[in-house]
């Protein structure tokens, strides 16, 4: 079911060559990560859920319902369908196969910086000959 849930959240794209998330193992990138706990967690919100909206397995909804029955997750508990997403993300993101097919490499988009013109330095000048602007104070004890 893990799967199923999974290519409803990232089915892919063929035309752009995106595996579905199936494909690329999250389990085991979830598993690596010591999140057991969690994938079993959202599991059976999701079968709770499906079960009392559906009164039927999420394998056996249609893609329009499954995406409903994971909107019903998120609204029945936030904070374990935000932790799931967040995870599944990161998990096909960093994929070595994903951003291979992005074309994300793993040096930042501006290697040598951005360049900037030089400042003018000296329009500061003004500022730095007015001297301080604020009292000093001398607290009393």
């Amino acid at each position: 079911m893990l799967n199923l849930i999974i290519d409803t959240i990232l089915p892919g794209d063929r035309a752009l060559n995106l595996p579905p998330a199936s494909e690329i193992n999250i389990d085991i990138y979830l598993s690596s990560y010591r999140k057991q706990e969690l994938i079993s967690e959202f599991l059976n919100l999701t079968k709770k859920v499906c079960l009392n909206k559906f009164k039927s397995n999420f394998s056996e909804l249609s893609g329009a319902d499954r995406l409903k029955a994971l909107e019903a997750c998120k609204s029945a508990n936030i904070r374990l369908f935000t932790d799931f997403i967040t995870n599944v993300l990161k998990a096909y993101y960093t994929n070595a196969k994903v951003l291979e097919t992005i074309n994300s490499g793993s040096i930042p988009p501006f290697p040598v910086g951005n360049v900037l013109e030089n400042d003018d330095w000296e329009i500061l000048e003004p500022v730095f000959e007015r001297g301080r602007v604020y009292r000093s104070i001398n607290p009393k004890f």
